[in-house]
């Protein structure tokens, strides 16, 4: 019987918040609207459709001592995916943050992701990261980590 392949995903899981405004959208006004928040991030998203096709997968992300923490952790657990990723209990979880028009258009966009630049490159060296590189069949990693993360990553896979 094969077995199912092991993929390891290296970046994004954080809060998605994405505030949609009710009408036409006015500068520099109270404007009213509906704001949503989930877990999201793109290797967090693209991992979760891998898992329902019956992967095996673990995830590599960091994330703050917060309730959004938690609340990653939580949505990566109901996911079916190893966890993997660092927690700093004095940081604050990433988070992204997504304006909309009336129309859909994208009016503003605040990503906080300071935590993604400053830990990943570090977390990429830890011997746990090590041999789950050494073990993964293949891995899926956010484009847009530090460049001295993606270079780490490159060199051990």
């Amino acid at each position: 019987m094969p077995t199912s392949p092991n993929i390891l995903a290296l970046g994004g899981a954080h809060i998605d918040r994405r505030g949609k405004v009710s009408g036409p959208y006015v500068p520099a006004a109270s404007n009213p609207g509906i704001m949503r928040e989930d877990v999201g991030g793109g290797v967090f998203n693209a991992l979760r459709s891998i898992v329902k096709r019956g992967v095996s997968a673990s995830l590599l992300s960091v994330r703050g001592g917060d309730a959004a923490g938690e609340a990653v952790a939580s949505a990566i657990d109901e996911a079916g995916i190893a966890d993997l990723s660092a927690v700093f209990l004095d940081r604050t979880t990433p988070s992204y943050t997504a304006l909309i028009d009336s129309e859909g258009e994208l009016i503003v966009g605040f990503a906080d992701m300071g935590l993604y630049d400053l830990a990943f490159p570090k977390q990429i060296r830890r011997a746990k990261v090590r041999e789950a590189i050494a073990e993964a069949d293949a891995i899926l990693c956010d484009a847009n980590l530090p460049t001295a993360a993606l270079e780490r990553l490159v060199a051990q896979a």
